[in-house]
């Protein structure tokens, strides 16, 4: 597991992968049909890309996710109502897919509605953690607050700044993502920004549907397997931040690719061109998509065995993933590790050392409140350090005399001050 590639996306990654496979053997289904001769050819072909459609569906069962399993149940839906839809004629085969569809999606609602506890229990939800459902929908209700307060959005990235203070109550995790890539981006770029985002999603809904009516069989399944398959994506990214995991959001942009891809409109492909400054952006968006999370990843893997490890070993981790991915998250971290061994060595009478994980911890609290000045968490830790190290974090105000009434001369009150 890890910010790179963990079970709870790798269901959103599986189910995209299995209904971009079923688009083969599902199209030489639709070839056998009007080329038989065609059948035999293929039959070898056929088996393998059903064998890993079964084995990749079957595999996101087991990653325990429920963005996954809901993202692949919604993906054979939308497959099997893209197909229906894509009949030219008004025949009993279209009437029997939308019969299908709709009976399919209704037993599937109800199952769901009436087993959320046994599904909640078979993904393993439990505790105070962010994939908790409970967490997740106090995180959820802060969204109409934070959007009341700032209606043009907060910009990407703010989102640690302001979701704690707007939360029903205290959450014990450094929030960085909402786990919700459609709320996420709604309080980025605010109301007006998601209006332009819906309709652009609205315009390209009906270019799809356009397409899909006006190519032959073979390309059509082809199409809404793909089409299906982003579909899934969309669907997982409302309960999770599938977007911000590269193996994720390199497959859906792959299939959004393919969907746009001018060949589908053509029978036979010759030949293909692309120019070398296209290969070279290609080359170092992939290699950026790997490297930075690859980072993350190796930081939080610091952090999770530090976790377990005793004093020396665990701040030496903790420094080690900070160092490797310096955001906020591994910098509160190795903050906080300091201060607990700090106050763990004052209770031992352990002066020396005390002093020296303090010094530290402020050190690390002063470069981390440079990067993020406004990062709620840095900024008590900081205030709880100068409390431990007994220094104010504010001087202390010279007393005033009070204001009184205008009936009282200024002499008078100097007198009576001078007299106390």
């Amino acid at each position: 597991r890890g910010p790179f590639f963990n079970r709870d996306h790798a269901g959103t990654f599986l189910a995209m992968c299995s209904l971009a496979i079923s688009a083969i053997p599902l199209a030489l289904a639709a070839l056998y049909r009007h080329h038989p001769e065609e059948k035999e050819k293929m039959y070898s072909k056929q088996i393998v890309l059903w064998f890993l459609f079964a084995f990749t569906a079957t595999a996101v069962i087991y990653t325990q996710s429920r963005g996954g399993m809901l993202a692949l149940l919604t993906g054979i839906l939308s497959l099997l109502f893209l197909l229906g839809i894509s009949i030219p004629e008004d025949t009993k085969k279209k009437k029997f897919f939308a019969v299908l569809v709709i009976a399919l999606a209704g037993i599937c609602v109800f199952s769901i509605a009436h087993n959320v506890k046994a599904i909640n229990k078979y993904a393993d939800r439990a505790g105070d953690s962010l994939t908790n459902k409970n967490t997740r929908v106090v995180l959820y209700k802060a969204v109409p607050k934070i959007l009341n307060k700032y209606p043009a959005g907060i910009g990407i990235g703010a989102l640690p700044l302001v979701i704690e203070q707007n939360c029903a109550r205290p959450i014990n995790r450094y929030v960085e993502r909402l786990h919700s890539d459609w709320l996420e981006m709604l309080l980025g770029i605010g109301i007006f920004g998601a209006l332009f985002v819906i309709a652009g999603l609205a315009w390209y809904i009906k270019i799809a549907i356009k397409t899909l009516m006006g190519l032959h069989t073979k390309k059509k399944v082809i199409f809404a397997a793909i089409t299906a398959g982003q579909i899934a994506m969309l669907t997982a990214c409302a309960f999770d931040y599938d977007f911000f995991v590269p193996a994720d959001a390199l497959i859906f942009f792959i299939l959004t690719g393919l969907a746009c891809s001018p060949s589908f409109h053509k029978k036979h492909i010759h030949t293909y061109h692309i120019y070398a400054q296209a290969r070279y952006i290609a080359i170092a968006v992939c290699l950026l998509a790997v490297i930075i999370p690859m980072k993350k990843t190796i930081a939080w893997r610091y952090v999770f065995m530090g976790k377990s490890r005793f004093k020396d070993e665990k701040l030496a981790m903790f420094e080690k993933a900070k160092d490797i991915y310096p955001g906020a998250r591994y910098g509160l971290r190795a903050i906080v590790a300091y201060y607990n061994t700090a106050i763990g060595e004052e209770r031992n009478k352990d002066i020396e050392n005390a002093q020296k994980h303090k010094d530290r911890a402020m050190q690390i609290t002063k470069q981390y409140l440079k990067m993020y000045p406004k990062d709620q968490e840095l900024s008590i830790m900081y205030y709880r350090i100068l409390l431990l190290q007994k220094e104010p974090p504010i001087k202390k105000k010279k007393w005033k005399i009070p204001k009184r009434k205008q009936t009282i001369r200024k002499n008078d009150l100097q007198a009576k001050i001078k007299g106390k």
